[in-house]
């Protein structure tokens, strides 16, 4: 499908702005209602078969995403509208469901770590579950074969 026609833009921004006040009711401090509302018609006018999406759909996911206080699309990919069967649905990205933790007020950090042939790596789940991985000094470790990621509670839990 080519770009939206001026007819097809006109109607998504009506859409948006007439439901401002729903916006505004959801939204967080850090995200304006005027932000959301540019952010969504942007991220749809660049995906022309979000336009063919039931506009139900297309609302309640913007809605969804502003409740959620993640930004769509954008270059930190927390949040992104996807056309699915004629309805558009909100998928959260992993740099969404990090900014949700974090926003959790439960989370210290957050760290992510890849796994290569070379490296020494064992786990076991149960009652004790127990990861340990010795990362190589191999100049030349062989191919990703895992990638894991812990969580630091304030609590002091991990998983």
């Amino acid at each position: 499908m080519t770009a939206l026609t001026v007819t097809q833009q006109t109607d998504i921004r009506d859409l948006l702005f007439k439901n401002m006040k729903a916006i505004k009711s959801v939204a967080p401090k850090h995200l304006t209602p005027e932000r959301v509302l540019r952010i969504a018609y942007t991220a749809i006018v660049r995906n022309p078969k979000l336009s063919m999406c039931s506009q139900v759909s297309l609302l309640n996911s913007v809605i969804e995403s502003t409740m959620l206080g993640l930004e769509i699309g954008g270059p930190l990919g927390l949040a992104h509208l996807v056309p699915f069967k004629g309805k558009a649905t909100l998928i959260v990205g992993y740099g969404g469901f990090i900014q949700l933790g974090y926003n959790s007020g439960k989370i210290k950090n957050f760290s992510f770590h890849p796994v290569y042939q070379s490296d020494e790596f064992s786990y076991h789940y149960g009652v004790d579950p127990d990861l340990k991985h010795v990362p190589s000094n191999d100049e030349s470790p062989g191919e990703l074969v895992y990638a894991y990621a812990i969580a630091n509670f304030d609590g002091g839990k991990v998983i």
